[in-house]
């Protein structure tokens, strides 16, 4: 690749970049934050359901603690909004070997580690 000089950027154009920055960031930071919950069966897709992952047992379970991971999906069309799942993932937790080790340690230990 042949480099073909140095672009200089003028006043105007850093005014305007900063400004469509700034513009972004805003939109960014107006958005709720993802919420998450488990349940045992997803509830029925609707406006209150956006904006939060939903945790529920994996459909097809290799593992224990296995999850499918779930978001609504907003559709409008000629003015009516829909709302549907849509799977994002999947995820599990082994627990085991924190089990071991947990069971492994005295109830003083265990105070160590995890004061209250």
């Amino acid at each position: 690749m042949e480099e073909i000089g140095t672009v200089i950027i003028g006043a105007p154009m850093w005014a305007m970049i900063l400004k469509r920055l700034a513009a972004l960031e805003q939109k960014v930071d107006s958005r709720p934050p993802f919420a998450h919950e488990v349940v045992d069966s997803l509830p029925t897709p609707s406006a209150s359901t956006m904006n939060k992952f939903y945790f529920v047992p994996a459909s097809n379970p290799g593992e224990a603690n296995t999850k499918d991971e779930y978001l609504t999906v907003a559709t409008t069309n000629g003015g009516t909004t829909t709302y549907s799942w849509e799977k994002v993932g999947s995820t599990s937790v082994d627990l085991g070997d924190v089990s071991d080790v947990l069971t492994a340690l005295t109830d003083e230990e265990l105070d160590e580690l995890l004061p209250l």
